[in-house]
């Protein structure tokens, strides 16, 4: 009885070193999966959030993942009526799903509100390919805001569309927005790499002269530099 009572006695303790040895690889696995869950939780689940910080900080990590389907959900912000809305269309602008581009050219030409207009033009002039110029284009003449067609004048200059130069001589020439006008110019000037001293404060008729000016520079310069980049392959 004694011995057996020993053998009881030495295998409980065996089973208790054994189960002492096994809490800290258990606790171990508790706080991973602990840390798991909290920290890798889905970055869209604060897109609901009330705090316009908390969903910014959620549209710019669903923007990291840049699948289309987080390409869908970046973009349905875009309609908001606060600054999140701006938030969302930069975000669409570091997506390099194809998906967002085409969105960036929707909201471009289509968004009911100016600044989001405003947001995609320049996030196309930054990101997209040549396939935003025509987008451009029509933006920088008929849209009805002057800060989104000056903003279309910046990305055609980004966009090197030397081959816009006349219309944006055009734009520089007759647009009812004087600062549209200059914005024009300045588009000018970085695509041909000139400086022509236009000053946006003078008399109607003064810019006017000062447009015509540049005209006979900035068309042949244009040329020469669209054939030039012709032959070194950067056009087809």
């Amino acid at each position: 009885m004694h011995l057996q009572g020993m053998h009881v006695c030495c295998k409980q303790g065996s089973e208790t070193q054994v189960s002492s040895r096994k809490m800290p690889a258990i606790a171990v696995a508790v706080g991973l999966g602990c840390f798991w869950l909290t920290g890798c939780q889905d970055p869209a689940d604060k897109l609901s959030s009330l705090n316009e910080t908390e969903r910014s900080e959620s549209l710019r990590a669903v923007a990291q993942r840049g699948s289309e389907a987080d390409v869908d959900r970046v973009a349905e912000f875009a309609g908001q009526d606060d600054a999140v809305a701006s938030t969302a269309v930069r975000c669409l602008g570091t997506m390099h799903h194809p998906k967002a581009a085409e969105t960036l050219m929707m909201l471009a030409e289509s968004a009911p509100r100016p600044a989001v207009r405003e947001e995609a033009v320049l996030q196309l002039g930054r990101v997209a390919g040549p396939e935003a110029i025509p987008i451009l284009e029509k933006v920088l003449v008929y849209d009805f805001d002057p800060r989104v067609r000056g903003a279309a004048a910046t990305s055609l200059a980004r966009q090197n569309a030397l081959v816009d130069v006349p219309v944006l001589l055009d734009v520089a020439e007759t647009d009812t927005d004087v600062a549209v006008q200059g914005r024009a110019v300045g588009a000018i000037e970085e695509l041909v790499g000139l400086r022509f001293g236009y000053d946006g404060r003078a008399s109607a008729a003064k810019r006017a002269e000062a447009i015509k000016r540049i005209r006979s520079v900035a068309v042949p310069a244009a040329a020469a530099l669209y054939d030039r980049q012709v032959l070194a392959g950067r056009f087809r």
